[in-house]
């Protein structure tokens, strides 16, 4: 079910997939349990508090993110909740154009916080939109599971997080529907 992304991208990938719908857990479910994470991805520095609207945020934002996926997936549009969180948040992240040891240029967020945090991962889905690979970032097509993979087929078709956890038994239940259907019961 891995299906990695490429770069900086993954930590998008690993960030939304930290609620994993199919188990009905969440790696980030509290205050707590968010300051751990962006601490152990060095997205805040040691000492740093997350508030309860903190986490809110987060929340709000790795949803929306999952939204973006299951769009580029083709399963749904963006809901325009979705889309004003992640212009809310775009708005308050102030993003700016920095360039790293070996002079590539990269958005780095100029805020402190968990707004840090959030623009940082806002700054790796802008910039893998501009080069092409965001839209390989998609949410599988079971609403069971809705895992965040990157689609690494030739054509950009890729459907499920894996077959063999969700694209084999949806299409075999999907053909014994069908079968069913046309009276051929098996």
């Amino acid at each position: 079910m891995a299906k990695t992304a490429p770069g900086e991208l993954e930590l998008v990938r690993r960030f939304v997939n930290t609620a994993d719908i199919a188990e009905g857990t969440d790696k980030i479910g509290d205050p707590a349990a968010l300051q751990e994470w962006l601490l152990a991805q060095e997205l805040i520095p040691h000492g740093e508090t997350v508030s309860a609207a903190d986490w809110g945020r987060a929340i709000a934002f790795r949803e929306a993110i999952r939204a973006l996926a299951i769009a580029n997936a083709g399963h749904q549009c963006v809901p325009v909740d979705s889309l004003r969180t992640l212009n809310d948040i775009a708005a308050t992240v102030m993003l700016t154009v920095r360039l790293d040891k070996k002079g590539h240029p990269r958005l780095e967020p100029v805020v402190s916080g968990i707004d840090r945090a959030l623009g940082h991962l806002l700054g790796i889905v802008l910039t893998a939109g501009v080069e092409g690979t965001w839209t390989r970032l998609k949410s599988c097509a079971n609403d069971e599971c809705r895992w965040v993979y990157y689609d690494r087929s030739k054509n950009r078709s890729g459907r499920w997080c894996s077959m063999e956890a969700c694209g084999n038994p949806i299409n075999a239940r999907a053909y014994r529907v069908r079968r069913k259907t046309d009276g051929k019961a098996s």
